[in-house]
């Protein structure tokens, strides 16, 4: 049997239920992968063999769920009906991997997976982004932006999209994945009088209506243009029967972060006049900018870095800095990558609608080159923004092929995320030989010509040279996340997940 036929037996509901469970299962142990074992009858033998559960391919199996059955199905799905499912998943995914690289050139295989495959699966394997994510939006939106753009009214636009402010929804968003990290059913829950201690806003009716705001029924989910990234905008799904089922705790707990985020930009992109929708855009990345100066800050004197200059007319990178004999010329990226490329399989011309973005920082890092003098210890450097995981590796060469008549010269242009450069300005100020090391390894891939990308991220580069540390730009320096609940400071700096999720 196929498993379009086989979800058919089961009460949707209850099926939703099993797998939201389970995800939450995986997100507590915080291990997004396990394995179960499939025991089939042949005859009089038993066979048993392993299956493979992974988050992200459990939220898939919900999705084709609503898809292909309903609340009124006849089955109860049990724990090992589950795994049954999960193997007939993989049989799909073989079929439907299959035919997608059949119809792909070499090139466009190579990329699409390798930055689908990434988008898709990495993030869940490395939880600690949520609460870096969340330190940094909420210096960015709430501490930068009021300063930098009071006028910008983003308290207002938020308080008019979900009816609470950003401090507000962002407390309520904790209380809600205080919830779901309890319970998959959040048909019927409350807070008893504890909750007002920690904040008056925290109350039933409040957590009820945020849960409204990322809830979505089995029509929007089986209409929308997300597919099963539907989840992505709504992890909660209301079912025929009216229950409400936390699909995807993973999704859930990220909306503590970039939940603002996306309403506020939401809301900008429901503009009529087309200037008015990239508002919010061109602040954010001017924020960025501001945010990326205070990173400066805390790590360098403020006379071994720049802004550079405007030029009317022309476009050039942002930042220069001076690091012992080295030049970092830094331009920086705010742009998201589309949520059609965070699937296993996305359409390639998706990812190269993408590029332009990148091959437009390159050029800007080449002007400026160029202007001061480009030599052997000049580094050029994108940074994004968001993570990208295989930007260097995969993106980079596209990006610089797409531009390469343009560029005086294509030598020491790298790509990293924000978090890989965090860790290597670190790494500069802690242990400037173990720097000099990492940076000078970084130009030894350069130079060679085997065409592997494998290995050549900031991060893994950095890895292979020192014991990973924390983050202290921010986690301690910008550390929201352990003083937003209690703001007092009576538990600050002890505020971790699983006192969230007892709270």
């Amino acid at each position: 049997m196929d498993i379009e036929g086989a979800l058919r037996r089961y009460i949707l509901d209850e099926l939703l239920l099993l797998i939201g469970t389970r995800i939450r299962q995986l997100y507590d142990d915080q291990k997004p992968i396990a394995e179960e074992t499939l025991e089939q009858q042949h005859g009089l033998l038993v066979r048993r063999a392993p299956v493979t559960l992974t988050a992200w391919q459990l939220s898939d199996l919900a999705y084709l769920a609503i898809l292909h059955t309903h609340d009124f199905a006849s089955r109860m799905p049990s724990r090992e009906d589950l795994v049954e499912l999960m193997n007939l998943f993989h049989e799909r995914d073989g079929r439907v991997g299959s035919a997608w690289f059949e119809g792909l050139s070499g090139e466009d295989a190579t990329m699409g997976f390798t930055l689908g495959f990434s988008q898709k699966q990495f993030w869940y394997q490395e939880l600690h982004r949520i609460r870096a994510e969340f330190n940094r939006q909420v210096e960015i939106l709430e501490v930068l932006s009021p300063c930098a753009f009071p006028n910008l009214g983003l308290d207002s636009i938020c308080q008019e999209a979900t009816g609470f402010d950003l401090r507000t929804f962002r407390k309520l968003a904790f209380a809600l994945y205080a919830v779901g990290g309890r319970n998959t059913d959040l048909t019927h829950f409350s807070f008893d009088r504890r909750s007002g201690k920690l904040d008056e806003a925290i109350t039933t009716a409040n957590v009820h209506r945020l849960m409204d705001f990322y809830t979505a029924d089995y029509r929007q989910i089986r209409q929308s243009p997300l597919a099963e990234n539907a989840f992505f905008a709504w992890p909660i799904v209301r079912t025929a029967t009216n229950r409400r089922i936390a699909v995807n705790e993973y999704f859930l707990a990220r909306k503590i972060a970039d939940g603002p985020y996306w309403i506020l930009r939401d809301h900008f992109m429901s503009l009529p006049n087309r200037s008015d929708q990239e508002t919010f855009v061109r602040h954010f990345g001017k924020l960025f900018d501001l945010y990326f100066e205070e990173l400066l800050k805390y790590y360098f004197p403020r006379d071994s870095f720049r802004r550079v200059a405007e030029i009317p007319g022309r476009r050039n990178a942002d930042w220069i800095l001076q690091y012992h004999d080295w030049t970092f010329i830094i331009e920086l990226k705010s742009a998201f990558i589309p949520l059609a490329v965070r699937r296993n399989y996305p359409d390639p011309a998706a990812i190269r609608a993408y590029l332009p973005k990148l091959s437009d920082g390159i050029r800007q890092l080449d002007a400026t080159a160029a202007d001061i003098g480009d030599h052997d210890h000049v580094l050029k450097i994108l940074v994004h923004y968001e993570p990208l995981f295989v930007s260097d590796g995969v993106l980079r060469p596209l990006a610089i092929r797409d531009c390469s008549k343009e560029l005086v010269s294509q030598e020491r242009v790298f790509f990293s995320d924000l978090e890989d450069i965090e860790s290597l300005f670190q790494v500069m100020y802690d242990a400037p030989t173990v720097a000099q090391a990492i940076l000078r390894g970084k130009l030894d891939l350069e130079t060679r010509d085997d065409g592997a990308a494998r290995g050549r991220e900031f991060h893994q580069v950095i890895q292979r040279n020192t014991e990973p540390e924390v983050n202290r730009f921010v986690h301690h320096h910008i550390d929201h996340y352990s003083k937003y609940i209690f703001p007092d400071g009576a538990r600050g700096g002890e505020l971790n997940d699983a006192e969230i999720a007892g709270t």
